[in-house]
Formats: structure tokens, sequence, C-alpha cells
């Protein structure tokens, strides 16, 4: 899987977290992937003007990876990786997106001070 988002990262100080890092936390904790209503994810998106300045990549977006969602306290705090696929899939009108998420009570600490 050589993709363009697999150059994500995140830096605050010393601190500094990849998206290969935080697949490769969900994969060692054995986070299944599950459907969730688009409606659910609606709310934590990027403003949309984002959305519309970002058309070619919302088009370009390819919807067989799941996204990637921080949860603090049992809610959806917000999409760490897949907004894109996010916007294409309303715009499909799908109903439910495949989600992984990253339980931030129990994330390592470094996660927790970068996407709490």
């Amino acid at each position: 899987m050589k993709d363009i988002y697999l150059n994500t990262t995140w830096e605050d100080g010393n601190i500094k977290v990849t998206i290969e890092d935080v697949i490769k936390y969900l994969d060692e904790q054995k986070i299944p992937i599950k459907q969730v209503n688009i409606s659910s994810l609606e709310k934590i998106l990027i403003d949309q003007d984002y959305k519309n300045k970002q058309k070619d990549r919302v088009s370009n977006a390819n919807l067989k990876y799941p996204i990637i969602v921080t949860v603090k306290d049992g809610k959806y705090k917000s999409i760490l990786d897949g907004n894109h696929r996010t916007y294409k899939a309303i715009q499909q009108d799908l109903k439910t997106l495949p989600v992984r998420e990253l339980n931030l009570n129990v994330a390592p600490e470094e996660f927790k001070t970068l996407f709490s």
C-alpha cells in the first residue's frame, strides 16, 4: 500500500507520530473495522470550505480504506485520517463507511498528547 496518505505526520515539540504509527498500533491492538453511519461522522468533518478547496482530492479518494476516527469518553472527536473519503461518501449518498477507532482513553501517551 503506497498511497500518498502514508506521508501524514503530526508533530508537537519532540513528539512525532505518523499515520503508519497509528495503523500499526490499531493492528497490534486488533482494533476492528466497523461500519459506521455517516451521520455520526458529519459533525466532526473539516469545514465545507476545506472540501471545496480539495475537490480533486475528494473525487480521487479511495473508499476501500477505512477512515480513522479519534474517540474519547465514548464520543467521536475527530477524523484523524479520511476527511476526503468521508466527503466522497456523502456525495455518493452512502449510508455507512468503514471506520477504525483510536480510543484516546487508552492510547499511548504521544497519541493522547497530539490528538486530544
